[in-house]
């Protein structure tokens, strides 16, 4: 009988320390239709932006994939003479730009044919690509990275290799 309940508990710890696994890391799904990186965050109660010991311009907060040259995701500036401001992450996703930089014959641009979604399903930021020109990016790709700055995460990769 403890034969019999060693060979039923050993598959379900199995999957147990492959969801453990999981959680520490990026992962993703990818289909002809949409594109989705769950980054693993630690969430703070609160969020400090427009910090004064950032410069003007300086980029505060970000997550986002590089796509070879081209970047998609969230990111946060602090503007020109703002005063820091406090909130949940929730406040901080719905501030700043999601946007996807293209680079191009030597220059970076933020793309208006492209788009791309970041928002927080616990306990993960998700990076939603739908759109049909961003997606293309990714043909062809057989590893990706992820760019965060000002969150904490506790993946332990930040280069998604995609299977085929």
């Amino acid at each position: 009988m403890k034969y019999f309940a060693a060979l039923l508990i050993a598959p379900l710890l199995f999957v147990l320390s492959q969801v453990a696994v999981a959680a520490d890391s990026v992962t993703y799904k990818i289909d002809s239709e949409y594109a989705k990186f769950y980054i693993p965050i630690e969430p703070l109660d609160l969020y400090r932006r427009f910090k004064p010991e950032t410069p003007d311009g300086g980029l505060e907060y970000a997550v986002a994939v590089n796509i070879g040259t081209s970047q998609a995701g969230h990111f946060l500036y602090k503007w020109p003479g703002a005063t820091e401001i406090k909130g949940s992450l929730l406040d901080l996703l719905t501030r700043g730009r999601r946007s996807v930089w293209i680079s191009e014959n030597g220059t970076v641009s933020v793309s208006d044919q492209h788009s791309v979604d970041v928002f927080y399903s616990p306990p993960n930021i998700v990076i939603s690509i739908t759109n049909p020109k961003t997606l293309k990016l990714l043909e062809g790709r057989d590893q990706v990275t992820i760019f965060i700055r000002g969150f904490e995460t506790s993946a332990k990769s930040m280069i998604v290799k995609i299977d085929k």
